[in-house]
């Protein structure tokens, strides 16, 4: 168990420097990842790639893993990602079946949200954490096709996000400019993935407005369906990719240790001021 360290303090341009603790299951290791967060970044356009937003939002991915069963015996599975929203900001924590024993279509989330600015300029941020590591039976869910324009498993969980956003937004009263935040990986960068897009569709956020950072991003779409593009949507880092419908990203447990191997890769190259990911829209 590592020593956790809270958020240093601000920064005179504004920045917060966040601790980012996430637990990879292959090695039982706890990894420690700086971040940097400006609340300001959200202010421009989610249509425009921010560097600094896709390292933050790594972080967030990666926060969001589920620890092992022996961790969870003496911490909440959820304390990783509550604790780096609460470094952030974020408040009204509403955490979803990260207590409970996945079945095959279970998604864990949880989301928060922070006044950006004020006065005229003020609008509601919310986050949107999905648990994309540490899995027990839902992988099972990423070989569930379907015949519909999405990945069956991956359409299912993302219905169940989408829910959640607009349940949380009811729950809270919020109300007025609303922005939203989502990210994950594997897995859950395809549940955010096709999330993010149904929430573009939506009279809630216009397209400007959502913010969606995902990595090793699984195929969320059959080739022939593509027809526009989300632009508002990237997917980073597919270094690991099969070129059929369903990608096998995060189907296999045993892959897990690839998996981040490729994960270190990305942080060294997001961590470079100089370096930048390959990006690719996907809708």
């Amino acid at each position: 168990m590592p020593h956790i360290v809270a958020a240093d303090e601000t920064e005179e341009d504004g920045t917060i420097n966040l601790v980012d603790t996430f637990y990879v299951t292959t090695t039982a290791q706890y990894k420690i990842f700086p971040v940097a967060f400006d609340p300001t970044w959200f202010n421009g356009s989610a249509e425009e790639y921010s560097h600094d937003l896709a390292k933050l939002s790594l972080g967030l991915a990666t926060a969001s893993f589920r620890p092992s069963a022996h961790v969870e015996a003496y911490r909440d599975p959820d304390y990783n990602l509550r604790f780096f929203l609460y470094q952030a900001g974020f408040e009204d924590m509403r955490s979803d079946d990260y207590d409970k024993d996945p079945s095959m279509y279970t998604v864990s989330t949880m989301m928060g949200h922070r006044t950006i600015n004020e006065g005229d300029e003020a609008y509601e941020l919310i986050a949107v954490g999905i648990c994309g590591q540490g899995y027990l039976d839902e992988w099972e869910s990423n070989f569930s096709v379907g015949s519909s324009s999405h990945p069956e498993g991956f359409e299912s969980a993302a219905q169940l996000v989408y829910d959640r956003v607009f349940g949380y937004i009811s729950a809270n009263h919020l109300k007025g400019k609303l922005k939203i935040w989502l990210s994950g990986f594997s897995r859950a960068a395809a549940i955010a993935n096709i999330t993010a897009a149904r929430l573009t569709d939506s009279d809630m956020f216009a397209e400007e407005d959502v913010f969606a950072y995902t990595f090793a991003t699984p195929n969320t779409v059959r080739k022939e369906e593509f027809n526009s593009m989300t632009t508002s949507i990237i997917s980073a880092a597919r270094w690991i990719r099969s070129p059929v419908f369903l990608s096998l990203n995060g189907a296999i447990p045993a892959m897990e240790q690839l998996f981040i191997h490729r994960l270190w890769k990305l942080i060294l190259i997001l961590s470079s001021k100089d370096r930048k990911p390959t990006i690719s829209i996907k809708n």
